[in-house]
């Protein structure tokens, strides 16, 4: 929907326009507003970081956004190595049915680097 051009560095009027704007209406209406009324033609990306950037003072993301991890955090990877260590020859279906979580978070965990797993015994020898 919007090609690549060559980059334009926004002018301070250009800049006021998307903060002035951004207040009232979407990031999509706001960079279709701006294309229309300026020479340039900007993404809506660019429009959402100049309102991250005047909300927050940078473009880089909070630190700890995102999803916290459930199913590999230390408590739930320590019980499902004891549950292995116990039986072993059970496969991972088994074990994520077992436990509660995706086969492919069993596996991530079975997969850590050896003494990684701070509470267990397979890592304390």
């Amino acid at each position: 929907m919007f090609p690549r051009q060559k980059r334009y560095h926004l002018t301070k009027e250009e800049r006021i326009g998307i903060i002035l704007l951004a207040g009232r209406d979407t990031t999509r209406h706001v960079t279709s507003t701006i294309n229309a009324k300026h020479r340039t033609h900007i993404h809506p990306d660019t429009v959402a970081k100049h309102i991250k950037f005047n909300r927050t003072g940078s473009i880089i993301d909070a630190s700890g956004s995102g999803r916290l991890k459930t199913a590999t955090d230390e408590s739930t990877s320590a019980q499902v190595l004891a549950v292995m260590a116990r039986s072993p020859t059970n496969g991972t279906r088994h074990l994520s049915a077992q436990m509660g979580i995706s086969q492919s978070s069993v596996m991530r965990i079975l997969r850590l680097p050896s003494g990684t797993h701070t509470s267990c015994r397979c890592c304390s020898i």
